[in-house]
């Protein structure tokens, strides 16, 4: 069953488009929005599993340009 998860991400002011633009051609990224608040972008994933949430968080998202930090929600089914 495909695992979906939200990842708030913090990045530098000036870097904000550009980390948005690399971080909507990541494999697994469903979306990903600019938004106000404590956090700068919110995106949203689809993988296989958790381990493969974490794997395009570390290796994909937390590597672009501009991002200083990110924190990850999974989505549990309570049904």
């Amino acid at each position: 069953m495909a695992r979906k998860g939200y990842v708030l991400v913090k990045c530098e002011g000036s870097k904000i488009r550009e980390a948005v633009q690399m971080i909507r051609q990541k494999p697994g990224v469903v979306a990903a929005d600019v938004v106000t608040g404590a956090h700068d972008i919110i995106v949203t994933l689809q993988a296989a599993d958790a381990e493969d949430v974490a794997k395009i968080v570390l290796n994909d998202i937390a590597g672009v340009s501009g991002v200083t930090g990110t924190t990850t929600y999974l989505a549990v089914s309570l049904a």
